[in-house]
């Protein structure tokens, strides 16, 4: 139909040989339409409104998405597992990986993995940190001993913050398939963020059981169980805060190179505005000097 009312290959098609040819234009072939038989026919057909008891219930949609909203969760979330199982590696490397930080106190270069988006194994950190902060080498006698307490204390935090930095390079590459899918009405974004937070729940709850139960009591914390649970439950929540932060930057940065720029401007914020860095007392006085 489009070489038919080109101008350039309409002449091909023209079928009348004892007249010239001239070209026929779009608008020329609709009036020929309606005036003949078929068309007038059609037009007829079409003036006389459908009887809508006809028609079958299934014909036509009724709602802005193929199923319900329970079941478009459901789908979400049986997808989600089913990544998850399939980037089983990447969770199962997690549970004892994690990033070596802070190069001010143990002079090390961070390592970054461009396939796991990973750091450094999460039980060799452990391991090191019960042997920097072993039990029978910390004191409890004067406020410098406290500090070296807060530092250990530190590095677990900082530890599960960094962990989370593998969320942001797979949820950038699972960014092109979502706003595809959100534009052809597959599913409310919604739908797709909150298995993705839900099913990473358990993730860290076991990182951070990994981690503090092999700390908690080596590096000589408070027995009472009461401040095991809260440091435990500190732990969840920095790594919580932390897949969060990393997928929101992920979102916002849409490419690697600008989330990775966003991603180390919020742990450079995360960790001088902290508190342990630079202390409580003494941030109004740097930011006078600045």
């Amino acid at each position: 139909m489009s070489q038919v009312t080109s101008r350039k290959d309409q002449h091909q098609y023209w079928c009348r040989r004892d007249e010239p040819y001239r070209y026929i234009s779009v608008n020329d072939f609709a009036k020929a339409f309606k005036a003949f038989h078929v068309g007038r026919k059609l037009g007829s057909e079409l003036k006389v409104p459908f009887d809508r008891t006809r028609n079958h219930p299934a014909a036509l949609t009724t709602s802005k998405y193929g199923i319900s909203k329970m079941e478009l969760l459901r789908a979400c979330f049986s997808r989600e597992w089913l990544l998850m199982k399939r980037n089983s590696f990447v969770y199962i490397f997690k549970v004892v990986q994690v990033c070596i930080l802070l190069p001010e106190i143990f002079s090390i270069q961070i390592i970054i993995s461009d396939e796991c988006s990973i750091f450094v194994q999460l039980i060799i950190l452990g391991t090191i940190a019960m042997t920097v902060f072993l039990r029978t080498t910390m004191h409890r006698r004067s406020v410098e001993d406290g500090v070296i307490f807060l530092g250990a204390m530190f590095l677990g935090l900082v530890t599960h913050l960094f962990n989370g930095f593998a969320e942001l390079a797979m949820s950038i590459a699972k960014l092109p398939i979502f706003y595809k899918q959100r534009d052809l009405l597959f599913y409310p974004s919604w739908a797709y963020a909150l298995p993705t937070w839900v099913l990473k729940i358990p993730i860290s709850f076991l990182e951070c059981a990994v981690w503090i139960g092999m700390t908690y009591y080596v590096i000589g914390f408070d027995p009472n169980i009461e401040r095991f649970f809260r440091h435990y439950l500190l732990l969840v929540l920095i790594s919580q805060m932390a897949s969060g932060l990393f997928r929101l930057l992920a979102a916002l940065g849409r490419e690697m190179v600008v989330a990775d720029t966003f991603g180390s401007f919020a742990q450079l914020v995360l960790l001088i505005l902290g508190g342990f860095l630079i202390a409580r007392g003494m941030s109004s006085l740097y930011s006078d000097n600045a």
